[in-house]
């Protein structure tokens, strides 16, 4: 494979640093529970978070009601979308108040959550407390059905490895995917690696090497005492600098905003270098595509410039854009700025999500704004930000809240003759035309931009039966390997007069992973094996 060497690039303008109470804290992956809410930490270091778990008393058993029979008077159950149990309770007489919460899918362990007399109660468990429990309804607990596709899911976990490696492609087993359904917002699949057992925390039985103590207890002294983040989950919790991912908004706001269109043309002295306040960008990349499908010529469009992440044109679009309208747009996704934090629009427990900021100190100075609008700058985004960017340009401009649940479903009662939750349209945050060009733009990322100019098997997805559409980010750090980001949606066909919605959007993120390029080869397996399955 010849392997796409880009251009130096701009390190992060502006790191945070988390509050020293942080730098006092347990191991990373852990905080004490007294820090109530997630807190950004330095770009370079994996992303810290407290246990989000909300304490049940120590002999606590669900409550449920008492027309229940105590056989079947148990917590409801979690299914995915096929009637696959993730989640149920059996009887254990070694398990306070005679209950074991039983997990089925460990990867799923970060989604779902635990339900623990002895831990606590976190994430879907957690947010479906009341109805899982027979509260909600005083009745026996209900059944929850997930948007999750367990055949995806379980496809997640076979490719989540399967990036290419090299020089410029470093492996990492540490990182997200995202799946989704951009015309409704459900969740098809999502993995945090690595991840925790949830199933283990309810294991009673003494521990093999400690009699004295129990599976579950030394199971959860190892979680407290983790250097890898288990507890962390990464598509909600973890915030990253998102590279040059982030000019798909930069660009969607340049479009919709008349401010610029495909073919507003830059010189090859505008394209190549920009000095803002004596702070200069020249990361043009522009090098790297001399001997690809499409070398570059001037004058460069913007069209041209997205496919080969030119941080000099997008820093100029920034410019032109400005703060206020930049701010704008990006709060249309849910990003924070000071004073001004926005909720994460998922249905899961508050406490396990991260807000997304566009910046988190002071203002978005001339400098701020141009390394801002090409990925760097201040900011810090979650990869579900990052999937509700790309779902929105997927389908054709309508955001719709990411959705884990697909269905609630009475003890006892049949799930086919109950509907499934109605997707909630959080509003049409980009014309149509313009979702529609973004798409023509990341389908030429893919035939000859940043994947299409890898060569191998990373250029190999420009002829995927899925017609994969693309962005790839090379997030730079302080020092050692970027974080390598994809997004992607499938089918992009928008470059060939379609204008239906796309039916996947996936968002992977890698945490040191090099080149975004190198992550392109797992969108393909993803979408050529979901696409089948989604209708």
């Amino acid at each position: 494979m010849r392997s796409l060497f880009r251009g130096p690039r701009v390190f992060a303008f502006v790191a945070l640093v988390a509050a020293s109470a942080l730098a006092a804290c347990a191991p990373l992956g852990y905080l004490p529970p007294a820090t109530p809410t997630p807190t950004t930490v330095p770009a370079t270091a994996t992303p810290s978070i407290p246990p989000t778990a909300t304490a049940i008393p120590p002999t606590a058993t669900p409550v449920i009601s008492t027309n229940c029979q105590d056989a079947i008077g148990q917590r409801g159950r979690i299914l995915d979308r096929n009637g696959v149990v993730l989640a149920y309770s059996v009887k254990d007489p070694l398990s306070p108040g005679g209950w074991r919460r039983r997990y089925t899918f460990p990867s799923l362990s970060p989604i779902i959550g635990y339900f623990s007399p002895l831990y606590g109660v976190t994430g879907l468990e957690k947010y479906y407390d009341q109805t899982l429990s027979g509260q909600s309804a005083a009745d026996c607990g209900a059944d929850v059905y997930l948007n999750i596709d367990t055949r995806i899911q379980t496809e997640l976990q076979k490719v989540f490895a399967n990036q290419v490696v090299g020089p410029i492609c470093p492996a990492s087993s540490v990182g997200s995917i995202i799946v989704e359904d951009p015309r409704n917002g459900q969740i098809l699949a999502m993995i945090s690696e690595p991840y925790f057992n949830a199933d283990t925390l309810g294991n009673m039985n003494p521990a093999s090497d400690n009699p004295k103590t129990t599976v579950a207890a030394e199971y959860w002294n190892q979680l407290l005492h983790s250097t890898a983040g288990l507890l962390l989950d990464r598509p909600l919790q973890g915030l990253y600098p998102p590279g040059s991912s982030f000019k798909t908004l930069t660009l969607t706001a340049a479009l919709d905003s008349g401010s610029d269109t495909l073919h507003t043309q830059y010189s090859q002295a505008q394209a190549t270098a920009y000095t803002v306040n004596g702070f200069s960008i020249t990361s043009n990349n522009l090098d790297a595509y001399t001997h690809g499908p499409v070398p570059p010529s001037f004058p460069l469009d913007l069209q041209h410039a997205y496919a080969y992440s030119d941080n000099v044109v997008y820093a100029r679009v920034g410019t032109q854009l400005g703060p206020n309208l930049l701010t704008q747009y990006a709060q249309r996704f849910f990003l924070s700025t000071p004073g001004n934090v926005q909720p994460v629009p998922i249905d899961t427990d508050a406490a396990g999500t991260s807000p997304s900021y566009l910046y988190q100190n002071g203002t978005l100075d001339p400098v701020s704004l141009a390394t801002t609008a090409y990925g760097q700058g201040q900011l810090f985004l979650t990869p579900l930000t990052m999937e509700m960017i790309t779902s929105a340009v997927a389908a054709n401009g309508t955001l719709f809240a990411p959705r884990l649940a697909l269905k609630i479903v009475p003890h006892d009662g049949n799930p086919a003759s109950v509907a499934p939750i109605a997707p909630v349209a959080l509003g049409q945050v980009m014309s149509t035309a313009t979702a529609q060009g973004v798409r023509v733009a990341m389908r030429d990322v893919v035939t000859y931009g940043s994947v299409g100019a890898s060569g191998g098997t990373i250029a190999a997805i420009m002829n995927s039966s899925a017609h994969i559409g693309g962005k790839t980010g090379t997030a730079q750090l302080a020092s050692g390997n970027p974080h390598a980001w994809f997004i992607s949606l499938a089918p992009d066909d928008a470059y060939a007069g379609v204008s239906g919605p796309a039916r996947l959007a996936v968002v992977i993120m890698k945490e040191r992973g090099g080149e975004g390029a190198c992550q392109a080869p797992i969108a393909q397996q993803i979408d050529e094996f979901a696409l089948p399955l989604v209708g």
